[in-house]
């Protein structure tokens, strides 16, 4: 028997995690479910991206799921068909709509960044940090914005990649994004279909106390992750080394100037200022059921930012205070790679 749910309003992060348990209490009764969008105003791009993924791992696994009213717009900007982006196999060129400060929902194949073949970590490193300027051009070409805000975007943006291409084993990835224009925030959202953090973790034989309520915490330490085996190349300059300080360099970027949203292997961790970016810290972790690969949200608030100039200190700051984190964790290698440490500009040097 098929079942419909009716979805109504402006869809944030929190409706996005609700209507992904009640998926899952509806396919535990029903193998069909009707979703009717009919009502909703609009939806954010972590909401969006959400939901999308929680679709397609649905549907993957033998779930029918029919949607109506599926025009939606992302966070007040232009609307989108939300079925016809579920659908899409392909389209890595990502462009921000004409006159809108969002960038769609973009289904991005990984080997279209860094192709298929052997390749060195300096070349591979090159061409997600091009396409990462390109996402931010194209995200920023309507906003007014500083050089901070573009340095902040493209460097997340770019490791997030990285991340993907390095851990996942995921042959693509979702985008979206949105600036909005009222509370001077910008939201970029990342979604793999890879074998999630955990899974990842686990072949790090120095974690032997590694448990599924704890793993997101250790993802987010610096040099965790890193993998200095990844490709056949050779490299004469090391540049691009996977230390695994990507996800702890956003994450700490993120809690002073918005919010850090990870999820992986049906759990969740948010870390970052309260709602109305006060200096009060929130710490908070999840369990949200069936998710498939990592979804990662990143929101940068432009009133937060004091100096254009401080991310450079900030990031030196961070690589500092690195080191602390041997004190409880022996297994770690601060060791962070040079490519952690730049900023577009720096590479221009």
């Amino acid at each position: 028997m098929e079942k419909k749910h009716i979805l109504s309003g402006d869809l944030q992060g929190r409706d996005a995690l609700e209507l992904s348990r009640t998926l899952g209490d509806f396919f535990q009764k029903s193998d069909k479910i009707l979703i009717d969008f009919k009502e909703v105003q609009s939806m954010t791009p972590f909401a969006m991206i959400f939901i999308i993924s929680q679709l397609r791992n649905y549907r993957k696994n033998g779930k029918e799921i029919s949607i109506l009213n599926s025009d939606v717009s992302l966070s007040g900007n232009d609307k989108m068909n939300f079925f016809g982006e579920l659908l899409k196999k392909e389209n890595s060129i990502i462009k921000a709509h004409k006159n809108s400060t969002s960038i769609p929902v973009t289904h991005v194949i990984k080997k279209d960044i860094i192709g298929s073949g052997i390749i060195t970590k300096n070349d591979a490193g090159e061409l997600v940090n091009n396409y990462a300027t390109k996402i931010t051009n194209s995200f920023l070409s309507n906003v007014k914005y500083s050089e901070f805000l573009f340095d902040i975007i493209q460097y997340s943006t770019r490791e997030l990649i990285r991340n993907i291409i390095e851990h996942s084993n995921a042959k693509y990835f979702l985008f979206c994004a949105d600036y909005n224009k009222k509370t001077h925030t910008a939201e970029i959202c990342i979604s793999d279909n890879g074998m999630g953090i955990y899974e990842t973790l686990k072949s790090n034989p120095f974690l032997l106390g590694l448990k599924p309520d704890n793993f997101l915490k250790y993802s987010c330490l610096p040099g965790i992750s890193g993998n200095r085996n990844l490709y056949s190349g050779k490299s004469s300059n090391n540049i691009w080394e996977n230390s695994g300080f990507g996800l702890y360099m956003i994450r700490r970027i993120c809690q002073d100037y918005g919010g850090f949203f990870l999820i992986s292997n049906n759990h969740g961790l948010y870390r970052g200022r309260d709602s109305d970016c006060s200096s009060k810290r929130l710490d908070r972790k999840l369990e949200i059921p069936d998710t498939c690969g990592t979804t990662i949200r990143l929101n940068i608030n432009v009133d937060t930012i004091k100096n254009q100039s401080i991310l450079k200190n900030d990031l030196s700051r961070y690589i500092k205070e690195a080191e602390k984190y041997k004190k409880y964790h022996e297994e770690l290698v601060i060791n962070p790679s040079m490519a952690s440490q730049m900023l577009q500009r720096d590479f221009k040097k």
